[in-house]
């Protein structure tokens, strides 16, 4: 039987990702180090949210569970790009 992953854990792991590619070929359009860069804007916006949500607790709801689900998301679609990095393709 499969896992089954929450609702709002996959919504912030599919951000993640959205966030990872779109940033990337916005660093990568302008010239800079995407890689890096795309990583650096996943990080600061599943902070920045858990950030924001603890500032609106009557509304939302902090949990460094959902940061670290956004996080990943951004690394499953960074992770090719590192092993091409890497040399092992």
């Amino acid at each position: 039987m499969l896992p089954v992953i929450p609702q709002d854990k996959a919504n912030h792991f599919v951000y993640g990702a959205v966030i990872f590619t779109v940033a990337y070929v916005l660093f990568t359009i302008a010239g800079l180090p995407a890689l890096p860069l795309a990583a650096g804007a996943v990080v600061v916006f599943a902070v920045g949210k858990e950030i924001y949500d603890k500032m609106h607790k009557e509304s939302h709801t902090p949990d460094i569970k959902d940061a670290l689900a956004t996080m990943a998301g951004g690394f499953v679609v960074a992770l090719p790009l590192l092993i091409n990095l890497k040399g092992l393709t």
